[in-house]
């Protein structure tokens, strides 16, 4: 019925099995339905997640919440209020499959953040809003994202929680990236922003920067040696 008068008037008799059909069975192959739903209803859009998580916590229903939903999750996120995001962020399991949901849960908002911390049963999914390598969707130019201005106080309220600087470190890197061109210019760049933690006035965040220059310096000399060669060769690296 959405599809067909595309606006959010659902006759009042079907309302309520309307909203179950959506929340349990509309999923990937109509993003689009989700994307314009989502914002007119932001209780459906709270229900469709906390469903899915109920699903993955019973073990019933498996659901993974990645770049399929890379529409219809951004959406869902963005109508709903704080106090929904940190119910929300009660009902998260202990597994990878809510990765980008709790990246997406969170944001750069601290109190969430901290809220997410205080669940210590997560362990490392605590630190996925940290994370800022993990795009592996195409894009016309190379992109290497920055630290925001809320991941300093992030990190930093972690290391207080007890995580070491290891841990912040391999919390920003992702699974997935999107890259053309020479690999060394990519662990180049990444490079830089890690250069950039060494001045900050933290000593745990420029530790953290420190193993970030080493990982990615070594990985772009190692890259940039495999280019040269390859070059002499005639050969693609």
């Amino acid at each position: 019925m959405w599809g067909i008068r595309d606006d959010s008037k659902i006759p009042d008799e079907l309302f309520e099995d309307w909203k179950r059909a959506i929340v349990q069975h509309v999923d990937e192959h109509n993003e689009h339905f989700l994307e314009r739903i989502f914002p007119k209803h932001p209780d459906i859009a709270y229900e469709w997640i906390a469903w899915r998580l109920d699903g993955i916590c019973t073990d019933t229903r498996p659901f993974y919440f990645g770049l399929r939903y890379d529409r219809a999750l951004p959406a869902a996120i963005g109508a709903l209020n704080r106090d929904q995001r940190l119910d929300l962020i009660n009902k998260l399991p202990r597994t990878s499959s809510v990765r980008q949901l709790v990246r997406s849960l969170v944001g750069g908002d601290l109190k969430l953040f901290l809220h997410l911390l205080s669940r210590e049963e997560l362990e490392g999914v605590r630190l996925d809003p940290l994370c800022i390598d993990n795009d592996d969707r195409p894009h016309p130019q190379p992109v290497v994202q920055e630290f925001g201005l809320h991941w300093p106080k992030m990190a930093i309220a972690a290391l207080d929680r007890g995580f070491s600087e290891a841990d912040i470190f391999s919390a920003t890197q992702g699974s997935g990236f999107s890259w053309s061109g020479p690999l060394s210019s990519m662990y180049a760049s990444r490079l830089i922003r890690f250069e950039k933690l060494l001045q900050h006035e933290d000593v745990r965040l420029r530790k953290v920067g420190q193993i970030g220059v080493n990982y990615f310096s070594k990985l772009r000399d190692d890259h940039l040696a495999a280019e040269k060669r390859a070059a002499v060769r005639g050969e693609r690296a």
